[in-house]
């Protein structure tokens, strides 16, 4: 019974990093009735009887008490990896889509065995641990509107790419006219014989000529709203959507209240629409003057409703909306010994300008990727900063046009530059920003997924539009490989904490580090033979550092922290079976205690994952 709109709000929870468990049973074809098809990790073909489950008790240590046997959906995985059978039977499978993850669970949970099973809250503990690490956002409801960088100040008020009115086309009109009302008819009304007819041709002519001039003059004038749209874009080579933010200046070169449509250009731009501040720039320390409320109406398409301009102001407001994951980018990646090596292809339906390549920290030019085209790319892989340290602005510099260049550059170069270091917030650490993955893909689109259109009004638009999408690789099969750190994903969970430079993760008496690690494959594609942590640095008076830190790992199926022992050097994690989560995850807290005899900063040189194993 789910309509349209409710599918699609499901499908973009999942993409902003949401999750969603899908339950099975004997009433499973109810269920995924009304779920997209693509949101599943498996292809469920009917019930079968099962009359034991003891990978359920084994993993979760309760016994099961009801006899059984019990009606479970017989499943075969897709894209999925099982973490759970009972014999050639899945019980458990998960797969990521975006941010999120999806699981689908064979048994029904409202019966038996699971309705009165005392396993079942460690079961539903061990599935809500897969919830997004992101925990300083408060809600996966607005996970999708952070994390765009800074609002491009300088790129929005440059209008200089618009066409400016032009005159050029009226003389070739009056000098046509004029030859062809004069001798041009005359010499064709002789040669056939009927001068007569000049007395209703030269009218026609005149008409004619006189609605030429001033269709040509209406569209080479000024339009009565010209847009700017700059445009970021969220993507991955996965089914799950996309997500982009349109940073949009208004321009009208007289005072005028519009009503501005939104649509989507490959679907519903089913989005927030919010102000930033109007005229534009603000005046400094004053209140803006002029400001008022956004008021949108959702319909068939958004609608901006009253939007006020000044005369040679520019109003401006914000769209986020979803993107539907229609082609995309494709790629075919695979980490070996020698690094990075396989195929990016353009699944979109235009043209990616200026792609680049980012690895780690290694921006590898692919030039323009025309629609379906496919290209080989090989790329060594460095090992990284030993504390994970990033050097932002060093990889934005490598993604500017014409980096070899010094200034000054052209102005469209500039906007270019200004947009980049605005997305991933090169100049402010503190900031949010664009993220990258360890592999990602960074060009430019020709087009918005936004189209704006005033009602009873002229426009022109003006787009620009920056695309970042998030690749998957792959291990070679057979291949023992140690994964490079640059290879390794690092987000830190509790904000605040760890101040990471250059050279050393500096922490304060008293202070907590939470970081979540992604590995670059899962665990049922690259089984994992030696887990570590690597740590190394000085303490406060030498005090030998197990006597001042503490560090403890997530244990995936009984979901608690278990403590790790310390030592500098490469420490132990345990079973990467029960340690690494089936999506690749793995959760590392480091505590530096406050004691009398170590009074000041701890300053780690190295504090990283060390990971070996062999691609399946």
């Amino acid at each position: 019974g789910l309509s349209e709109l409710q599918r699609e709000a499901i499908h973009a929870w999942t993409s902003a990093g949401g999750l969603l468990v899908i339950a099975g049973g004997p009433g499973w074809q109810k269920t995924l009735a009304g779920l997209p098809k693509e949101l599943l990790p498996v292809d469920v073909t009917g019930t079968l009887p099962l009359r034991s489950a003891q990978s359920l008790v084994s993993f979760f240590g309760e016994p099961i008490e009801d006899p059984g046997p019990w009606l479970v959906a017989q499943a075969v995985p897709t894209d999925g990896a099982i973490i759970l059978r009972e014999g050639e039977t899945p019980l458990l499978i998960a797969a990521r889509r975006g941010q999120g993850a999806v699981f689908f669970l064979a048994f029904d949970p409202s019966l038996e065995p699971l309705r009165s099973w005392r396993g079942s809250a460690n079961l539903w503990r061990y599935l809500m641990g897969y919830v997004s690490g992101q925990i300083q956002v408060p809600s996966n409801v607005v996970r999708q509107y952070v994390g765009w960088g800074r609002f491009p100040r300088n790129a929005l008020s440059d209008l200089s790419p618009l066409r400016p009115p032009t005159a050029e086309s009226l003389p070739w009109i009056l000098l046509f006219y004029g030859l062809t009302v004069g001798p041009g008819s005359y010499l064709v009304l002789r040669r056939v014989g009927h001068l007569e007819w000049a007395l209703w041709v030269m009218p026609l002519l005149t008409v004619g000529a006189a609605a030429a001039a001033f269709a040509t003059a209406r569209t080479s004038s000024e339009s009565e709203v010209l847009f700017n749209k700059l445009s970021l874009v969220r993507a991955s080579d996965t089914v799950a959507d996309a997500y982009s933010r349109t940073y949009v200046s208004a321009f009208s070169p007289r005072d005028g209240t519009y009503d501005i449509e939104i649509t989507g250009r490959d679907g519903p731009a089913e989005g927030l629409v919010s102000a930033l501040f109007f005229p534009f720039p603000a005046p400094s320390g004053t209140p803006t003057p002029g400001a008022g409320a956004i008021r949108s109406q959702r319909g068939e398409s958004t609608v901006l409703k009253n939007f006020s301009l000044d005369a040679r102001a520019l109003g401006t407001f914000q769209i986020d909306a979803r993107v539907p994951a229609d082609g995309s980018i494709k790629s075919h990646l695979k980490l070996g010994s020698q690094g990075l090596a396989g195929t990016v292809s353009n699944g979109t339906r235009g043209k990616i300008s200026n792609a680049a390549l980012v690895v780690g920290q290694e921006v590898v030019r692919l030039g323009d990727l025309a629609p379906g085209e496919v290209r080989n790319v090989v790329v060594p892989i460095g090992e990284g900063s030993p504390i994970g340290f990033v050097d932002i602005p060093s990889t934005v510099r490598q993604l500017y046009p014409n980096p070899g260049l010094a200034t000054p550059v052209s102005t469209s170069d500039a906007m270019t530059r200004d947009i980049l270091d605005s997305a991933f917030n090169s100049s402010f650490a503190l900031a949010t920003r664009l993220d990258l993955n360890p592999v990602s893909l960074v060009g430019w689109l020709d087009q918005s997924p936004i189209t704006l259109q005033a009602r009873n009004a002229r426009t022109s638009e003006l787009d620009r539009t920056l695309m970042v999408a998030h690749l998957t690789v792959d291990p070679t099969s057979g291949e023992d490989v140690r994964i490079p750190s640059a290879m390794i994903e690092r987000r830190n969970l509790v904000a605040g904490t760890g101040r990471i430079s250059q050279t050393a993760l500096v922490m304060s008496s008293g202070e907590t580090i939470l970081f979540e690690y992604a590995l670059p494959h899962r665990p049922d594609r690259f089984t994992i033979a030696n887990l570590a942590l690597d740590l190394g640095g000085s303490t406060p008076a030498n005090v030998p550092l197990q006597d001042v830190a503490q560090a403890a790992i997530y244990d995936w199926p009984s979901a608690e922290w278990r403590d790790v022992p310390l030592v500098p050097g490469l420490n132990g994690l345990g079973d990467p079976a029960r340690v690494v989560s089936a999506l690749g995850h793995l959760r590392v807290r480091f505590t530096y205690r406050q004691t009398s005899a170590a009074a000041g900063s701890l300053n780690l040189d190295r504090f990283g994952l060390s990971v070996f194993g062999r691609g399946v």
